[in-house]
């Protein structure tokens, strides 16, 4: 069996009426393009040759609630969801399964540091909106996700498994977004700057 993995994400934190057409553009394109593209391929390929394959897509709890850092990304990610819905119906009578992951937060390095500034969002303060009251340990999202494009799993398909410790069903995380102030934007902006 073959195993597509998209986990393939662009993201900027800022404020929606703040992006330009390029930024969710790049947005798009990374995160509903690349998915999607890679999918064709990949289902074009088994189908023809008559082998069996998963297609694992790595959302974000955020995809669930449909609110996310910014439209296009959540826009993507649910775009992906029902893509995966899709060609759970279309696909799985050829032998290919597709099916999704939902990650909370877990301490990645690089996405962590973009996604939760150090100077405003703390792991300490992550854990206290998360009903399990700490983050995800890598080895948990890499189980799951083993289990999900194994044959064990052969019976899932079309589905999208949350696993943040139950935080989608209190908060997205983008709340506390909503009440920063025009300077804390500005101050991302220009982090943001720096680091490109």
């Amino acid at each position: 069996m073959s195993v597509l993995v998209n986990n393939a994400a662009g993201n900027f934190i800022a404020q929606t009426h703040q992006l330009s057409f390029g930024a969710a553009d790049t947005i798009l394109a990374t995160t509903l393009h690349g998915a999607l593209y890679c999918t064709l391929a990949a289902g074009r390929r088994w189908i023809e040759n008559a082998d069996k394959g998963v297609v694992l897509s790595i959302l974000s709890t955020s995809t669930r609630t449909g609110r996310a850092f910014t439209v296009p990304s959540a826009m993507s990610k649910s775009a992906v969801l029902a893509m995966t819905r899709i060609l759970a119906v279309e696909w799985g009578p050829r032998g290919v399964r597709s099916v999704a992951l939902a990650p909370g937060p877990f301490p990645i390095p690089g996405a962590w540091e973009r996604l939760y500034p150090a100077e405003r969002e703390s792991a300490a303060s992550i854990t206290m909106k998360n009903p399990l009251c700490r983050v995800g340990n890598p080895e948990e999202l890499t189980n799951l996700a083993a289990y999900l494009v194994s044959d064990q799993a052969g019976y899932i398909n079309g589905e999208m498994i949350a696993i943040d410790g139950g935080q989608h069903l209190r908060t997205s995380g983008v709340e506390d977004l909503l009440t920063w102030s025009d300077q804390q934007w500005a101050e991302t902006r220009a982090n943001r700057a720096k680091r490109s």
